[in-house]
């Protein structure tokens, strides 16, 4: 292959640190940075848990009422709104600490297409 090829391969294929951050700030809950720099099962991790988190802090009412009498229900819909704040928040967290690490992925990712490409 030529290097200009070779070049508009890399261009195609390359991340961008810019999309990365984009990504991160705006679409964390989702994951969206991880499943862009093709971290999938991390990603999905933190989709499932952020959506169970909310379900349970704002789903988990309806539920909780439909099941159990007024005693019982007040104590499972305090528990199941704290444990989906804890998730919520683990989420967040996470998210904060990707912001450190994205720019790594995406160097490493640049960097081992550049050798994959023999540039």
């Amino acid at each position: 292959m030529s290097d200009e090829i070779k070049l508009m391969q890399y261009k195609l294929k390359k991340k961008s640190m810019a999309l990365a951050y984009i990504f991160n700030v705006f679409f964390s809950g989702l994951g969206m940075h991880r499943f862009y720099m093709r971290r999938y099962k991390s990603a999905v991790t933190m989709l499932l848990i952020n959506v169970i988190g909310i379900f349970l802090m704002c789903g988990g009412v309806l539920f909780v009422f439909l099941i159990s009498n007024e005693t019982t229900g007040i104590n499972l819909l305090l528990a199941c709104e704290s444990l989906g704040s804890i998730m919520v928040t683990a989420v967040a967290i996470w998210a904060i600490v990707d912001l450190f690490l994205v720019h790594l992925w995406v160097k490493a990712f640049n960097c081992n297409l550049i050798e994959e490409l023999d540039l």
